[in-house]
């Protein structure tokens, strides 16, 4: 079950304010086949995470989040797979 956590590459595509915090999508997918047996990615849940520290804690700010939305005590019971995609700064 893979994690995509983004990179440090993500964030030299921003140019960062002083003082700004980083804003991140993440989403948690599970494949679902379909009537005819092909899979899709459906999204579970997306959660919208502001932070400091990068994707690395955003994913995990968001784990804890879909972990208390869902009443699950691991996200892999509702979930295969995350993504995490920066989407700005904070102020």
């Amino acid at each position: 079950m893979p994690v995509d956590a983004g990179s440090a590459e993500d964030r030299d595509n921003f140019v960062a304010p002083d003082g700004a915090m980083f804003c991140y999508r993440v989403r948690f997918y599970n494949d679902t086949p379909d009537s005819t047996g092909h899979g899709h990615h459906v999204c579970q849940l997306e959660v919208e995470v502001i932070t400091a520290s990068g994707a690395e804690q955003a994913v995990a700010d968001a784990i804890a989040e879909f972990e208390k939305h869902q009443e699950v005590t691991s996200w892999r019971a509702r979930a295969g797979m995350i993504e995490s995609t920066l989407t700005g700064f904070a102020s």
